[in-house]
This record gives structure tokens, sequence and C-alpha cells, in this order.
């Protein structure tokens, strides 16, 4: 039964980064996290604990880019 409280908490505070990060209009940064936990939901699919890994690594990966956000400019200068 905690498992499931911590979960939610985990949940509630990713969709929480993602809002502040949409806001923001830091619409690259929101775009990785989400393709991120997209991807870690789909690597871990059919377990229980395994949700539960994905869920809190895609937390850690969106505190990690709050501080550290990516930019589309950095990557889209083609220097030959």
């Amino acid at each position: 039964m905690i498992e499931l409280f911590i979960l939610s908490i985990f949940v509630i505070l990713n969709f929480i980064i993602l809002r502040i990060k949409i806001d923001k209009r830091r619409f690259a940064d929101t775009f990785v996290d989400l393709a991120v936990m997209l991807f870690l939901t789909y690597l871990f699919n059919g377990t229980y604990k395994g949700m539960i890994v994905a869920m809190v690594s895609g937390f850690i990966f969106s505190v990690y880019l709050y501080f550290y956000p990516v930019s589309l400019k950095d990557y889209l200068k083609w220097k030959f």
C-alpha cells in the first residue's frame, strides 16, 4: 500500500515539473522529458517494480533537465 502512495507522489511531482516547464515555454526540454518517460514506461512495461523504476527514474531525469535544460540551438548549428 505504501508503494502505491510513493509511486503516486513521484508521478504527481513529475507532472508538476512538466507543467512548470511548459509555463516557462521550455518546449524542447518538455519534449525530451516526455520522450524519455514514454521510453522508460515502454521499456519496463509489464511488471509492477518495473513501472516503479520507470516513474522514479523519469522523475530524477525531469529534475536533472530542469536544472540543465536542453537547447535545440546547440544541436541545430551545422559546422562544416
